[in-house]
């Protein structure tokens, strides 16, 4: 008896695990086309610098232009953060890029740096004339020395990022963000560049969960309207995989044929690859794997799928249509865990199975 229930249990799994799969395709491919993950970055970046023409001068210097082909535009960055739509900005910006562009957008136009630049230049030259002077035993090689000191106190304030930071052309929004990174005084630009890395990941971190949200969201509906167009009802697949014993076992050999193909596909998979063959075989292998699930949906003995007979005894009584959408929901919250989810479930249940007996039929 109880192995019979297992079987029913591996059959549903491997059905919500290849609808998953579905699911997953299609929203990835419609997430592709969109570009929503370019749309979350050009939002999160316009938040965080709280200035549209900031925004457009980051995505035009050359660090982040490299990234995406064409030119950007600010209409295109505009429509882009409030209604998503196939464009060619990045969806994905390193921080160290993104804040070595920032701070030389910082230093572009400063009044400051001229001045920066010359006291900087006046302490070296009053350091090397101190140090030739004390190498001459001369006797002012110490008001030398003391006159370079103050060159280089002088030359340290005149490059604070905080006199940079006030100095600049930056928005005030801004400016208040970057002077409180360069908190205390003595940080110089090389710690603010790596302050603005953290505040960048922090802000990436907080575009991570809108992402996850939206697409969470996106996933409930699709996997709703995929259940309804192939009529994937949870409470009949339930009764079908009790009752039918050849549906049952057709279904318990398709999904053990899937978790050791799996299997053996993630351990031949341990040798290290570099980014872009990665990138290649993750496709490579999401596209066989939809294939395969559609193929292995289309062979499988289950009621699934819109029929005249299905049909007419929904409508032979009204309350059919209340237990119909009860077992759709009960499919569209399956579907929305994920393939991940029910995959690892149906590999449990698996190495259940294939560690129990045999049940002995009584003798008669």
């Amino acid at each position: 008896m109880l192995l019979p229930m297992l079987d029913v249990a591996i059959g549903l799994t491997f059905v919500y695990c290849l609808l998953s799969i579905v699911c997953s395709a299609v929203n990835e491919a419609i997430e592709a086309w969109l570009k929503v993950r370019a749309s979350n970055l050009a939002r999160g970046l316009e938040e965080m610098l709280d200035d549209p023409d900031l925004v457009k001068k980051l995505y035009q210097h050359p660090l982040i232009a490299s990234l995406y082909s064409g030119r950007y535009t600010a209409i295109a960055a505009r429509n882009l953060a409030v209604n998503p739509a196939p464009t060619n900005l990045p969806s994905y910006i390193p921080s160290a890029d993104f804040a070595k562009a920032l701070v030389d957008i910082l230093l572009q136009d400063n009044a400051a740096v001229p001045a920066a630049t010359h006291a900087a230049a006046t302490a070296t030259e009053s350091m090397a004339q101190a140090n030739a002077a004390r190498s001459l035993n001369d006797p002012q090689a110490d008001q030398l020395q003391a006159a370079a000191e103050a060159a280089a106190a002088r030359a340290r304030l005149a490059g604070n990022p905080r006199v940079l930071i006030a100095s600049s052309t930056l928005p005030a929004t801004a400016k208040a963000a970057l002077s409180s990174l360069a908190n205390p005084p003595q940080v110089d630009l090389t710690k603010l560049q790596s302050e603005i890395e953290n505040w960048f990941n922090s802000t990436m971190d907080r575009v991570s969960e809108w992402y996850k949200r939206r697409t969470q969201t996106f996933i409930l509906g699709l996997a709703f309207a995929l259940a309804v167009l192939l009529n994937v009802d949870t409470v009949v697949l339930l009764r079908t995989l009790s009752q039918n014993e050849e549906a049952r076992a057709a279904m318990v050999a398709a999904a053990l044929q899937r978790s050791q193909a799996e299997s053996a596909a993630a351990a031949g998979a341990a040798n290290p690859l570099d980014p872009l063959q990665a990138a290649q075989q993750a496709t490579k292998a999401a596209a066989d794997s939809l294939n395969q699930a559609v193929a292995e949906l289309d062979q499988a003995r289950l009621p699934i799928g819109w029929t005249a007979s299905a049909w007419s005894a929904l409508n032979e009584r009204p309350l059919r249509w209340v237990n119909k959408l009860l077992g759709v929901l009960l499919t569209t919250f399956a579907i929305s865990l994920g393939a991940d989810f029910w995959f690892n479930l149906l590999n449990k249940f698996v190495s259940v199975r294939s560690s129990r007996k045999p049940e002995r039929k009584p003798q008669a």
